[in-house]
């Protein structure tokens, strides 16, 4: 059982030693982990998701049988329900690290079959206007939308209708709301399609339009289950 940074880095230590850790359980928040940008700011300290990817794939690779792993970003969709869009766009960043550690770390040429995917959009999130094509990073947050708006980036649902709350705040801020249309204490799933990456063996059969429950029965059928 861990619950910090070191803790997780004393088990990895053991495990590159060659020496047997068995099981490992993790928690180490409370609640919901941070999100990336309040990170550092846990006295205990809380791993990347990068960091347990890593840890998780060297110890998951031990077995001969092979095995599942997932990952999940969790705290995309939190801070889309809350229109931060700064923290939405880090988390995936994030996220987008946890996925190249998977790619560097596994042979997805012969026999891991990596697949990336969502289970729902929140919260309609667009980009708007038409901002120079030089804008990037921060400067999504602090830059207007030419043609179009102040906000580059806007939601359809959600707290951020209330612009009151914003007063004050740089619009770079990690707790600034981006402007959401219709008002409610959290932005609302959508039916938008997600998209779904697939690398490996069959990742051919992660191609087109699908419907989301066969993403499930396609990653069955490759691990031989019912």
């Amino acid at each position: 059982y861990v619950q910090r940074t070191s803790d997780l880095d004393a088990v990895r230590a053991d495990l590159d030693a060659g020496r047997d850790v068995g099981k490992v359980l993790g928690l180490f928040s409370a609640d919901d982990m941070a999100y990336e940008f309040d990170r550092h700011e846990d006295p205990w300290g809380e791993p990347s998701l990068e960091e347990m990817t890593r840890f998780a794939i060297a110890l998951l690779e031990r077995n001969a049988k092979g095995y599942f792993l997932l990952v999940e970003g969790g705290r995309i969709d939190h801070a889309a329900h809350e229109n931060l869009a700064r923290h939405m766009v880090n988390e995936t960043l994030a996220f987008d690290r946890a996925v190249k550690a998977g790619l560097e770390l596994t042979d997805e040429a012969n026999d891991t079959l990596i697949v990336v995917t969502a289970d729902h959009e929140t919260g309609g999130m667009s980009i708007n206007g038409y901002p120079s094509v030089e804008i990037g990073g921060d400067d999504l947050f602090r830059e207007p939308a030419g043609i179009g708006g102040p906000h580059i980036i806007t939601f359809a649902t959600g707290p951020g209708a209330n612009r009151e709350q914003q007063e004050g705040l740089a619009t770079d801020a990690a707790e600034y709301r981006q402007p959401a249309l219709v008002p409610g204490t959290s932005a609302a799933h959508t039916g938008s399609d997600v998209i779904a990456y697939a690398a490996g063996p069959t990742a051919e059969e992660f191609r087109g339009t699908i419907d989301n429950t066969d993403i499930a029965k396609k990653m069955m059928a490759y691990l031989g289950l019912d």
